[in-house]
């Protein structure tokens, strides 16, 4: 690998790939707690791109860009990745914190769906990282 694909890539890993399913699950445990469904919406699609940033250290893929929104909407149509997790992703894309303009009613379910896609698709990184022996 050149100098420039390392340098491109460190803000990966800073963290292992199991550090980063960890950091994804706090992230999660965090925002499934929160009153302020703005911190609730971004928090799920923090949370899923931390740890789908676990997954790109196990299978590195430039075009899944660098953002957490970027990983979520790659992993969403990514052929290559399991059905359910490409829908949950798209399920994460999807949510919009409600807006200032508009009232929007909102239910316990709706959330509880949200947080427990996201809670799928952190799960599925930890299964990846255990299959692939990458836990010290």
């Amino acid at each position: 690998m050149d100098d420039g694909a390392e340098a491109s890539r460190e803000w990966l890993t800073r963290l292992s790939a199991l550090d980063w399913v960890r950091t994804g699950l706090a992230e999660v445990t965090t925002c499934s707690s929160s009153h302020d469904p703005r911190a609730m919406v971004a928090g799920c699609k923090r949370a899923a791109g931390m740890a789908l940033n676990g997954f790109l250290r196990l299978e590195y893929r430039d075009s899944w860009g660098r953002s957490y929104v970027e990983h979520l909407r790659a992993a969403a149509v990514d052929a290559s990745m399991p059905e359910a997790i490409r829908e949950r992703c798209d399920r994460i894309l999807r949510a919009e914190p409600p807006s200032s303009t508009l009232v929007q009613l909102r239910s316990k379910r709706t959330e509880n769906d949200l947080v427990e896609a996201t809670k799928d698709v952190v799960a599925w990184v930890y299964g990846e990282v255990l299959k692939r022996d990458a836990v010290p």
